[in-house]
This record gives C-alpha cells, sequence and structure tokens, in this order.
C-alpha cells in the first residue's frame, strides 16, 4: 500500500486529478482504488447548499413540510424509512409537546363568568409565553456556540447539503429516478461528517484548498502539506465539545428565558400591533413606513423586553433575586468557559512546524 507520504508526494509531481482522487481514498482508510471516478460520482450525488438566510429559510419549509410524511412511512414500517427521518420525526413531542400544555388551559375556560374567562385567558398567554421563550432559550443556546465557532475556527455547524437516497426497487413513492432528497448538515455528528464535501474537485484548484484554509482559523501560521489529515482530529473534537457545551448551556439559558416570560412588562410584548405595522408598511398610502415600524418594534417588542430583562434582574424578593441574577450570570459565564475551553482544545498554535500548500 503507497503511504501518505509517498502518495503526497506524487499529488504534487503530477498535480492530476486521478493522482488526487487515489489520494484521498487511501487517506480514508487505504481502500482499493475504485473505477469510474467514484469519488466525483458522490460530489455530484450530494451537493453542498447555501448558508444564506433565504436558503436556510427555504430548507426549515421543506422540513416542516416533510415530517408529515416521515412519520407516515414510519408508522407504515417503510423499509426505506432512515436514522435521519427518525430524528425528525422524534422531535415532534417536543414542539407540540409545549403547546398542548397551553392549549390545556382553553378546554377548561368557562365562558358563563367574564371574571373568571379573563382570568384563565391570561393564564394561558403566560404558559404559552413561557413555552414559546423555552424554545428561544435553547435556540439562543445554540448560538452562542454556533456563532463564536464560527467566527474563530471557520467551521460552521449548521452548513447544509443535498442529500440523495437511492431507494429500493419498487418503493411506493414514485420518485423520480427512484431517488429520495432531503437536507442534512455536515457536521451532523463525529460519526456522520461528510469529509469529501469538503475537497475541491476542480482538477484546476488544490483538493485540499478549503483545508488550507481552516488551518489559518485553528492557529497554523506555516503552509502544510496534508492539512486535511492535520485538523481532522481537531474538527471531530470541536464537534464533540460544541455538542455537549449546548446542552449544558440550555439550562441557564432557558432559566433566563422563563423568567423574562413571567415578569410583567413581559405581558406589554403586542405582537398583534407589530404584525399591524408590517402589513401596513407595504400599503402604497402610508408615509414614514419605516420610521413607523422602527417606533412599533421599539414600543411593542425591544421597550418591554428590555424592561423584563430589568425586573428580572432586580427581582420582587430576596429568592427571586438570587435566581434571576444568578441564571443570568450563570448564562454569561459558561458562554464565555465554553468557547474559550473549546478555541484552547482545538488550537493548532503549538503544531505548526509544517508548511500550507507543501511550499517551504
Amino acid at each position: 500500500m503507497v503511504s501518505v507520504v509517498a502518495t503526497d508526494a506524487i499529488v504534487n509531481k503530477n498535480n492530476s486529478f486521478e493522482a488526487r482522487r487515489d489520494s484521498i481514498e487511501r487517506r480514508c482508510g487505504g481502500m482499493k482504488r475504485r473505477p469510474e471516478f467514484f469519488v466525483l460520482k458522490q460530489k455530484e450525488k450530494d451537493k453542498l447548499r447555501k448558508t444564506d438566510l433565504l436558503t436556510k429559510t427555504k430548507i426549515n419549509i421543506e422540513n416542516i413540510m416533510n415530517t408529515p410524511g416521515y412519520v407516515y412511512r414510519g408508522m407504515k414500517g417503510d423499509p426505506d424509512f432512515n436514522f435521519f427521518e427518525y430524528l425528525k420525526v422524534s422531535k415532534i413531542p417536543y414542539y407540540l409537546g409545549g403547546l398542548g400544555l397551553a392549549a390545556v388551559c382553553l378546554a377548561g375556560r368557562n365562558n358563563f363568568s367574564p371574571s373568571a374567562k379573563k382570568a384563565n385567558h391570561d393564564l394561558f398567554k403566560k404558559i404559552l409565553s413561557g413555552v414559546l421563550m423555552y424554545y428561544v432559550g435553547r435556540e439562543a443556546a445554540n448560538m452562542a456556540i454556533d456563532a463564536p465557532v464560527k467566527w474563530f475556527r471557520g467551521i460552521d455547524l449548521n452548513m447544509p447539503y443535498r442529500k440523495i437516497t437511492a431507494l429500493r426497487e419498487g418503493n411506493p413513492l414514485n420518485l423520480p429516478n427512484n431517488k429520495k432528497q432531503g437536507t442534512q448538515k455536515v457536521f451532523e455528528s463525529v460519526e456522520f461528517t461528510r469529509w469529501d464535501l469538503l475537497y475541491n474537485y476542480d482538477e484546476n484548484k488544490k483538493i485540499n484548498e478549503t483545508f488550507d484554509k481552516l488551518a489559518k482559523k485553528f492557529g497554523v501560521t506555516k503552509p502544510q502539506k496534508d492539512s486535511d489529515s492535520k485538523l481532522k482530529g481537531k474538527i471531530k473534537k470541536l464537534i464533540i465539545m460544541a455538542n455537549s457545551w449546548k446542552y449544558m448551556l440550555s439550562v441557564p439559558f432557558v432559566t433566563v428565558a422563563l423568567g423574562l416570560a413571567y415578569q410583567k412588562s413581559f405581558a406589554d410584548i403586542n405582537v398583534r400591533s407589530l404584525f399591524k405595522d408590517t402589513v401596513n408598511m407595504f400599503k402604497p398610502s402610508t408615509e414614514h413606513r419605516f420610521a413607523k415600524l422602527g417606533i412599533g418594534i421599539k414600543e411593542n417588542i425591544a421597550k418591554p423586553f428590555v424592561n423584563s430583562f430589568k425586573e428580572l434582574w432586580q427581582g420582587g424578593s430576596v429568592a427571586s433575586k438570587i435566581m434571576g441574577r444568578g441564571a443570568i450570570i450563570a448564562a454569561v459565564g459558561m458562554t464565555l468557559l465554553a468557547n474559550a475551553m473549546i478555541l484552547k482544545k482545538t488550537s493548532l498554535k503549538e503544531k505548526n512546524n509544517s508548511v500550507v500548500g507543501g511550499k517551504q
């Protein structure tokens, strides 16, 4: 078997697409040479998707629209039901359970007593606000890790790619070419990381171009001959640490979010009025539409939120003051600690003796 060093020498000498393809295959586990440019075909099948806001919104809508189909096929025992679809189905109780909890309040509403009806409605709004803020807290905990990791290490943990899966013969879905499409994440986990999508398969460019750029983010100041092998271990560690810290950070972040939801000022948030201002912005007769929308956001969202934060910090009693400040300080402190540890454990600053691109 050709060694990694010998393979890299061939790549640098010939700089041919075929030689670089063989280099990847051997580096990925010493596999035998596969015919018909197997790696290139994989690249054509599963492709990276854009990461702009419009594409992310489109992906979220696709996932929501596809979920009922996952449920139906899973409950029917479809042999093509895969682990990714199972994970999507497993999130349904997570999202619908909280909304169902809030809806229970409406079931016991007393329509014959105005005061009881109002009290029930207020309780429903509080519980619903708490449920929604729970989701906000979980998402904030994820962003507290995702954003710094992307900024300092260049790794987008939510990087999407188009996954195409071949179905068994006679599948009742009747899809084109008997293949189904879905969107998954390149860095979903250590076991399912799609390293092959990070290589550059254009024979006019360096195959490790992406890894060479990432190496600089990881602290490598000198060029490296084999940047992909150098980084994979650190990227795996980053994925493990990031996913673990997200779950840990959700505790203080959710506590803060729920605390905000139960403050008096939080009830002043008026989504209905903000929605009306947003709709009026598109009417031709509306003057100073952007200024009015800005005022609406400030009065209906920002101001009540800031006041709720102040109330949570000040507290209505000694116990609530300790709990509120403790949760806020824990959220900030754990975020700083998490990112500091991730950056320290994934740094390659002390191991930058070789050269990025293979030139001394």
